[in-house]
This record gives structure tokens, C-alpha cells and sequence, in this order.
């Protein structure tokens, strides 16, 4: 396996590792902890394959950032005056 291959892999089972733990902690619901292991699965696959890494990484980006808006740890913004916190803020 290649190294751009190795990294994508370790990449996305730190993400993985994140949609469990938020389940566990109750902050996704079932039927969505499903869909990101679904498309982690995809990307997954796809790492195995055709080595277009640089899309794999953007792939694994956006579940990541799916993950944290799904479990309310969206990313901050503003001053922090009402909360700061998109989409919860």
C-alpha cells in the first residue's frame, strides 16, 4: 500500500473513530451515525482503488465537518456574543 493510500486510511479511521464516539455520547442519532459510516465506507473504498488522494482527503474533510455539524460542535464564528457556533449558534 502506498504511503498517499496509508494516510488517507489513517486519516479516515480517526474520523471513524469520531462518528462512534459521538453515538456513544448520544450527540448524532442512529440513522445518522449510519449514513456517516456509509460514506466513510465509500471513501474507504475508493482508497483501496483508483489513488486520487487528493479528492479522497477533501472527501474525508467534509464527513468530518458533517460529523461535528451533526453532534453541534459546528465550527465557530462571530464574536461569540450569541454562542458563536454554526449551525447551533
Amino acid at each position: 500500500m502506498s504511503v498517499e493510500a496509508r494516510a488517507v486510511l489513517d486519516q479516515l479511521q480517526g474520523v471513524k473513530q469520531g462518528i462512534v464516539e459521538a453515538r456513544e455520547a448520544k450527540a448524532i442519532t442512529p440513522e445518522q451515525e449510519h449514513d456517516l459510516m456509509m460514506r466513510a465506507n465509500a471513501i474507504h473504498r475508493s482508497a483501496t482503488g483508483d489513488g486520487a488522494y487528493q479528492g479522497l482527503l477533501s472527501q474525508i474533510e467534509d464527513l468530518d465537518q458533517r460529523l461535528q455539524d451533526d453532534s453541534g460542535g459546528g465550527f465557530y464564528i462571530g464574536d461569540g456574543a450569541d454562542g458563536g457556533y454554526y449551525p447551533n449558534g
